[in-house]
This record gives structure tokens, sequence and C-alpha cells, in this order.
């Protein structure tokens, strides 16, 4: 008995998928079960989005015709996406013709109206002024009242556990620095000059002294290199090639294997005490001067009696130059 294929394209069924029969191995070879192109219905005289532009282009997705390219940029659709981020849905308001003013104090003509039945000059009462000048007042006035802040409960309040809280009081000192106090912490109640504390300049002051004395214990650096595993970098990589093919004793301790005075040199040469800094273009850039001034960091290695040498990565661009100035160093006494 000859059986016909389920899917309705008339052909002799072969294969039996799940329940139904079909001609081809895979349902989705099926000619009846492929998807059709979606013939473009009749262009509309606007966007069907609803921004009453002219449309151009045709979606096959949702059969809809458009004015942009992407559906996504039409106005009335990127509009309808902000009020529904704000919670706004677009039943909320509905356009009414009233003497009526607005609800919230702007003095204009209400043009809306909401369900809960106030009457307002915008479809988004987010963009009335006076609805913003609501909640500019009362934003001003919770967060002037001190008091009011130190009792609003954990919950109220995960978002600011860690934050800074401006002070408005003169008579607050900074707990570390001693000047003026800008800020109060919760968390351990605590003021401060800045909105970090680890900003104020004698915090941070200290935190640079704890860390240059734990950089110059050996067992820390030892943890730090077991715990990184650092391997070269691809500029580093061609340094030491170009070392060994001029054969220079500058042997790679950018892993921390050795240390001078809390500072990891990167190219080490123990016999001449000679170290070679490698630095980056974003590293030691001028957003992060403080940890990489050039002087400062040949001026280090002077006072355990080691001489320098600075290699930016710009400077790889041209190697022959590299090749000069690496053996001029090597040959200063």
């Amino acid at each position: 008995m000859i059986k016909i294929c389920d899917y309705g394209c008339g052909k002799e069924a072969l294969y039996k998928i799940g329940k139904k029969w079909c001609c081809s191995k895979s349902f989705n070879s099926c000619s009846s079960k492929k998807v059709r192109k979606i013939i473009p219905r009749e262009k509309p005289e606007f966007c069907d989005y609803g921004c009453e532009q002219e449309p151009k282009y045709f979606f096959k997705k949702g059969n809809k015709w458009c004015c942009s390219k992407s559906q996504n940029s039409c106005p009335s659709k990127k509009e309808r996406a902000r009020l529904k981020r704000v919670g706004i849905s677009n039943k909320s308001a509905q356009l009414i013709e009233t003497d009526n003013l607005c609800s919230f104090g702007c003095n204009q003509k209400a043009k809306y109206i909401y369900q809960n039945g106030m009457y307002c000059c915008s479809y988004d009462w987010h963009k009335c002024s006076g609805k913003q000048e609501q909640i500019s007042n009362t934003t001003s006035k919770t967060w002037s009242d001190l008091e009011r802040r130190k009792r609003l409960s954990e919950t109220q309040r995960k978002d600011l556990i860690a934050a800074a809280i401006p002070v408005l009081e003169n008579d607050k000192v900074c707990k570390d620095c001693g000047n003026k106090a800008n800020f109060w912490f919760k968390t351990n109640n605590r003021y401060s000059c800045s909105d970090r504390i680890e900003k104020c300049p004698v915090v941070r002051k200290q935190i640079s002294n704890r860390l240059t004395k734990q950089w110059k214990d050996i067992s820390f650096t030892k943890k730090i290199q077991e715990s990184l595993n650092l391997r070269p970098n691809k500029p580093e990589t061609l340094l030491i090639n170009l070392f060994k093919d001029l054969n220079l004793n500058f042997e790679y301790t950018g892993d921390f294997s050795f240390m001078i005075n809390g500072k990891n040199p990167d190219f080490t040469n123990y016999e001449n005490k000679k170290v070679i800094e490698f630095f980056g273009t974003y590293w030691h850039s001028e957003k992060f001067e403080d940890k990489s001034n050039e002087q400062s960091r040949i001026k280090h290695f002077a006072k355990e009696g080691y001489k320098c040498l600075i290699i930016w990565e710009e400077e790889l661009k041209e190697v022959e130059k590299i090749i000069e100035k690496v053996i001029q160093f090597a040959k200063e006494i």
C-alpha cells in the first residue's frame, strides 16, 4: 500500500518520522515543509510602528513595513522601548481634550490622563517640568537630613552600603588626616575627606608603606610568583631572542624571580649589575604616570648599585635602533 507524505506535498512517503510519514529523511527537506519567502504585502501609507513616516523597508519577521533599516531605529519603537524601561505601558496615558491643568504643578494645559486619574501635559510624566521639580525637591529634602539617612534600614539602602554619603555639617573631621570631612561611610561609621577612604593622602601613604614592606619580603614574592605563574609576553619574547642573538647575558626575571628592594626588573645581568625594564604603551602611559615614572625607576635601581635601561614598546618598531641601544648599554662600565 502506497503512503502519501503527511506534510501535504503529494509525494510518496518513504520514511516514518515520529508518528508521521514523509517523502524525505528530514521533514525540513520536504518541499511543502520548507520555509517559503514571505510575499510582501501592499506598502501602507505610514510606518506600521506608528511613527507616521513613509515606510521604506519590509521585514519578514512580523510582516511589517518600517521607515528605518532597523526596526529598533524607528522613532516610535524607540520611544516605546524607553517607556517600557521606566515602567510606563502604552495604555497608561490616554489622549483627551480638557480644560484642566496638569496635576504636577507645571501650570500647562493637560493633554493626557493616567489610569490613576492624574492629568499631565506630557505622555510621559518624567518629561513634565512640574514633576521633575517635585522629584528634585523631595530628593534634596531626604538627603539633607543626616539623621534620616542613618535611620534607613539595610534593605532600603542595599545599593548605598559601600557608598559615600555627603556630609553637610562643617564640624565633622576626617578620621585619618584631620581635614574637614566631606563624606560619611555607614559601614564603619567613618568620616573621610574623600569619596573613597583610600584616596585620603594619609591612607594612601599607609597603603604604600605597607605594600613596599610586603614586596621586600621574599616569602611574599614567592607566593605571588607561584600564584601568577607569569610568562613572557610577545614583546618580551622578542627581546629574549634578541639578547640570545647578540650573546648578551640578560636573563628574564619579570616573573618575580628576582627583586631589588621591592622592585621587579624585567631583565637582569647579575655579573655586571645591570637591568633592563620594558615599558608597555598602556600600563606605562600618562594615565598611570605615578606607577611608571622612568627617572624614579632608574634612581631606585641606582641606589642598590644597578644600572637601568628603559625600553619602550614603541621603540620595538625600529629593531636596529634597539640593537644599538642595548649594545651600547652592555659596553658601559
